[in-house]
């Protein structure tokens, strides 16, 4: 329907008319607008959307007949039209942690802490718009039609978190646009602390309501970083659960593409590889902290198997901890994994029979119990802590994990029981 036959049919004034009729009536803002048309002078020949209504909407400011320079706050209205690194990092922000709306609403919500992000972000894009604060997020809205269509034609789009899809973005501003969807919506950190007080289990992760879009942000990365791998895992999410400190109004899929420390180091490399200086710093502090890639073990030539055994037959370690401190310190002077049960998959029989320990046989061990007086498995772990000293294996603290030839506690003990007998008390 053209919108000629579209006003004739809903008896609404044309755009030229309606443009000339209010800006006969010298309003200043759109807020001005909206408390115009709640009023019962207003003319209903006017639709109370105007925006959505005609099809040759452009702006408010046209449309009032006030000159956009007049807008209370200002920004840089074609900003997102030309590409630069700063722009491809503010975009890929947004896509984690953004949205648009409304036809003219472009916004992007972040935690309190990262406020000084949000004001760098701001004054690239020419903006005072203000930063809106609660007690745990800040967020501003910046109110043009024109970044809203561009945000659009880049491949963003309204509700985008379940079904988004990449954009199309220059090689040369791929490492800043993932480096802002790493700052908004990715994590990086180590998993737990050594015995020494390390970090120890570094690792990156990025998460995402769309399927799509997650595996495409894997293919990309695979394409341009050399060596580089990731994983993507599903986890379903029930409604009420929190993901980064948003509440789900239902059921949903939560996609994450998972990265080893090697590949969070590969990523690091490429993300901050650009003169951009848009950053989240307690994110880069941690990526920075992760150190340089380690050689891969397919590149290292280890001690083999059997030369590895006889010499770890003369050490007597007691423990897989003992094993791991020797590795790293100065009196190793040989190559050895510190996963041997990766590298050494095809002849692993287990870390017992890696470190040289023997263990008595089942029959043997349940006849030393059971001269010693035990009776149950938490006297069993007790005799076991008293009696294994410099044994090296040779009692095991779970055999019912150890055996193949267990059934049970009790056979294991020989415990027997002592049937119940049933009386007959009837008359």
């Amino acid at each position: 329907m053209t919108p000629l036959k579209k006003n004739m049919k809903t008896n609404k004034m044309s755009f030229v008319e309606a443009r000339k009729f209010v800006r006969g009536l010298c309003l200043k803002t759109c807020k001005e607008w909206l408390k115009y048309s709640q009023t019962s002078s207003f003319d209903k020949r006017l639709p109370k959307a105007p925006d959505y209504f005609y099809e040759d909407w452009t702006n408010w400011y046209d449309f009032l007949g006030r000159d956009a320079d007049l807008r209370k706050y200002k920004v840089n209205d074609n900003y997102f039209k030309t590409w630069s690194h700063n722009m491809a990092y503010i975009l890929g922000f947004w896509f984690a942690d953004g949205c648009i709306m409304k036809g003219n609403i472009f916004s992007i919500k972040q935690h309190i802490n990262d406020k000084y992000l949000m004001k760098s972000i701001l004054f690239d894009m020419g903006s005072d718009y203000p930063i809106h604060e609660d007690n745990r997020s800040c967020l501003f809205k910046i109110n043009s039609k024109t970044i809203y269509n561009d945000i659009i034609r880049l491949g963003g789009k309204e509700r985008k978190s379940l079904d988004c899809r990449f954009p199309n973005i220059p090689e040369k501003f791929l490492p800043d646009f993932i480096r802002g969807l790493w700052d908004g919506d990715g994590t990086v950190g180590f998993s737990g602390k050594s015995k020494r007080g390390q970090d120890t289990g570094g690792k990156a992760s990025l998460c995402s309501g769309s399927k799509d879009f997650i595996f495409a942000v894997k293919r990309i990365l695979e394409l341009n970083i050399a060596d580089f791998k990731g994983s993507v895992y599903e986890n379903h999410v029930k409604k009420g659960s929190f993901i980064f400190t948003r509440k789900l109004g239902k059921n949903s899929t939560i996609y994450y593409l998972l990265l080893n420390l090697n590949n969070a180091r590969r990523l690091r490399n490429f993300m901050y590889s650009t003169p951009s200086k848009l950053r989240l710093i307690r994110k880069y502090d941690k990526f920075m902290a992760m150190g340089d890639i380690c050689q891969h073990s397919k590149d290292i030539t280890y001690l083999t198997f059997t030369d590895a055994k006889e010499l770890l037959a003369t050490k007597e370690f007691r423990s897989v901890y003992e094993y791991h401190a020797w590795l790293q310190s100065k009196d190793c002077h040989v190559t050895l994994p510190a996963s041997p049960d990766v590298v050494y998959k095809e002849e692993w029989k287990g870390w017992s029979d890696f470190l040289g320990h023997y263990r008595l046989s089942y029959n043997k061990l349940s006849d030393m119990v059971i001269r010693d007086g035990v009776k149950n498995r938490k006297q069993y772990h007790r005799w076991v802590v008293k009696n294994r000293g410099n044994s090296r294996g040779k009692f095991p603290r779970h055999p019912e994990m150890v055996y193949k030839e267990w059934q049970s506690w009790d056979k294991f003990l020989r415990n027997t029981q002592i049937p119940k007998i049933l009386y007959n008390t009837s008359v």
